[in-house]
């Protein structure tokens, strides 16, 4: 069976820039643990960062650290209109890697595991 999970493009917008650009996929699963897909030099940041902020604040406004914009885009929509709702992660991140690799680069690592 596969386990439920809510997953979430992690979006950075640089200080005096004016467009946010996907660094990540956040996995929740139903026992509320986070798992991030990132790269490499940006994981510990960016996990620090969500982990730290409440998820309403994430999805509205973002929170801003060392100059960099971090919000939080539901997949949910995207999962549903893509028949990706019950998949396992690994089908997810697959899916997105092989569909746009331009903005999914980072998940390359996680495929070749």
């Amino acid at each position: 069976m596969i386990r439920k999970y809510k997953a979430y493009r992690i979006l950075v917008e640089p200080n005096d820039d004016y467009y946010f650009s996907i660094e990540g996929i956040c996995v929740i699963d139903d026992q509320q643990k986070y798992t991030l897909f990132t790269h490499a030099s940006r994981h510990n940041f960016l996990r620090n960062s969500i982990l730290k902020t409440p998820l309403p604040i994430l999805f509205e406004d973002g929170i801003v650290l060392k100059g960099e914009t971090i919000k939080l885009e539901d997949l949910e929509d995207f999962r549903s209109d893509h028949g990706l709702l019950d998949v396992p992660v690994s089908h997810l991140l697959h899916y997105l890697y092989t569909t746009n690799q331009k903005h999914y680069f980072f998940l390359e690592r996680y495929l070749e595991e």
